[in-house]
């Protein structure tokens, strides 16, 4: 579980950047594809009790910053 905080938090950087660079609008293209190709969001939604809260946080703002939620 450590490890998959780490990846989300990784996923997070790349999404919304951090101090020292902005988000690539190329690398949040890639990585919404494959978050969708890999069913990554079923297995991180089965997952979601057994994660930490900062983990959920993260996970929370990935979906809403891939699309999931939009109608």
């Amino acid at each position: 579980m450590v490890e998959l905080g780490k990846n989300i938090r990784e996923m997070k950087i790349i999404l919304y950047g951090n101090s020292d660079s902005e988000p690539a609008p190329e690398a949040c293209a890639q990585l919404t594809q494959e978050f969708f190709r890999g069913n990554v969001m079923r297995l991180l939604i089965m997952l979601l009790p057994k994660l930490e809260l900062e983990v959920k946080t993260a996970i929370l703002k990935l979906l809403l910053l891939s699309g999931v939620f939009q109608s």
